[in-house]
């Protein structure tokens, strides 16, 4: 493979991750932003929630709110893996120099 056309495969796999990586980014903050707007709500209403609830409410916001992250998270990492292994099957040249 000539060095300039895989210098173009690698620009445009670089793309293709740094803007899944940007999108991971802003998704895992906007449910982290979301979980604390929940759990200031929660803390703000203590005066007329019992304690315990106010706990309970706390603990299940905050675990939901983790668990969703993550999950939106390993989503986009599969897209991005996806998406990458797609742009690699359209590079035929490069596998074929690749095996040698």
């Amino acid at each position: 493979m000539e060095n300039d056309r895989f210098e173009m495969y690698n620009a445009k796999r670089n793309q293709i991750i740094s803007q899944y990586k940007k999108k991971k980014r802003i998704n895992v903050l906007a449910v982290l932003l979301m979980g604390l707007l929940l759990l200031a709500i929660v803390v703000a209403l203590k005066d007329i929630l019992n304690i315990a609830v106010t706990l309970v409410l706390s603990a299940m916001i905050i675990m939901v709110t983790v668990i969703f992250a993550r999950i939106r998270a390993v989503t986009i990492n599969h897209t991005m893996d996806s998406r990458l292994k797609l742009y690699e099957q359209e590079e035929p040249e490069f596998h074929a120099n690749f095996k040698k």
